[in-house]
C-alpha cells in the first residue's frame, strides 16, 4: 500500500506493511529525512523483524513501547512545561561563558553544573521512572492507565 506522499504505508510502531511479514523503514517510508531518523527506524524494524521471525507475531518490545509513550507525552521536549506529578521543579539551566570572553578562544561556552546542582537536577528527573513503572504495570490491551498517566503528566 502506498501513502498519499507516495511512500510505503506502514504501521507507525512496528513498521509492518499491510502484507504479513513485509516490513519497511527509512526513506521509503518517511521520505528523505535525516540519517539519524533512518538509523533509528532501522533499529526499531530490526527488532520487530527478529521478533516476527522467532514468534510469528508482529509486536514491539517493552523498550520500544516505553520510548513511544515518552515521546507521546512529551518527556523529551525541553520546551514543554511539566505539570502534575513534578510541577514546580523546573529544569536547571547551566551558566554560560560571558559573550565578551567567548571571542578569540575555544573555551567551553556551557559551563555545566557544580556537584550540588547536578545532584539536584538528577533528583528532579524522576518523571521517566514514574512513567516506566506505569508502562510496565499497564495492561497491554488497555490504554486506560496510559491515558490517565498522560493527563496527570501534561
Amino acid at each position: 500500500e502506498i501513502s498519499k506522499w507516495k511512500t510505503i504505508a506502514v504501521d507507525d510502531a512496528s513498521f509492518s506493511t499491510t502484507k504479513k511479514g513485509i516490513f519497511a523503514a527509512g526513506d521509503c517510508v518517511s521520505g528523505p529525512l535525516t540519517i539519524v531518523n533512518a538509523v533509528g527506524q532501522g533499529r526499531r524494524v530490526a527488532s520487530v523483524v527478529a521478533n516476527f521471525l522467532q514468534t510469528g507475531e508482529v509486536a514491539i518490545n517493552d523498550d520500544e513501547r516505553m520510548e513511544d509513550l515518552l515521546k507521546q507525552i512529551g518527556v523529551f521536549d525541553k520546551n514543554r512545561e511539566i505539570k502534575g506529578f513534578l510541577s514546580g521543579n523546573t529544569r536547571a539551566v547551566s551558566d554560560k561563558l560571558q559573550p565578551e570572553y567567548r571571542a578569540g578562544n575555544f573555551e567551553e561556552v556551557n559551563l555545566g553544573f557544580d556537584n550540588e546542582m547536578a545532584i539536584a537536577e538528577a533528583q528532579r528527573c524522576m518523571r521517566c521512572y514514574y512513567i516506566s513503572m506505569c508502562v510496565v504495570g499497564c495492561d497491554r490491551e488497555s490504554n486506560k492507565d496510559k491515558e490517565a498517566l498522560q493527563k496527570e503528566t501534561t
